[in-house]
């Protein structure tokens, strides 16, 4: 038993690194898409202003930084989450 915990102390920092790295993961598209939405009503009801131009730079360049840095299928999916945020607006 010792050898175990002395193996999951040496281990900690991966696992804390590996569990920031899924959230990191799971969070983004859910703030995303929440975000997304939030500009798309605005821009269907006619209320658009100058804090929803900010956020959807922000988004926009979030979704290239996904493309450029982490791949076709992330920065893809946040295209799609994109697309249905904008679907249920």
């Amino acid at each position: 038993m010792p050898d175990a915990l002395r193996s999951l102390i040496r281990n900690f920092g991966r696992v804390v690194n590996k569990a920031l790295v899924v959230g990191w993961y799971v969070l983004l598209p859910v703030s995303f898409f929440k975000l997304a939405h939030g500009v798309f009503v605005h821009w269907k009801g006619g209320t658009f202003s100058g804090d929803d131009v900010f956020v959807a730079i922000m988004l926009s360049i979030m979704v290239f930084l996904a493309y450029r840095y982490v791949g076709v299928p992330f920065g893809g999916s946040l295209l799609a989450i994109a697309y249905i945020a904008y679907s249920l607006a």
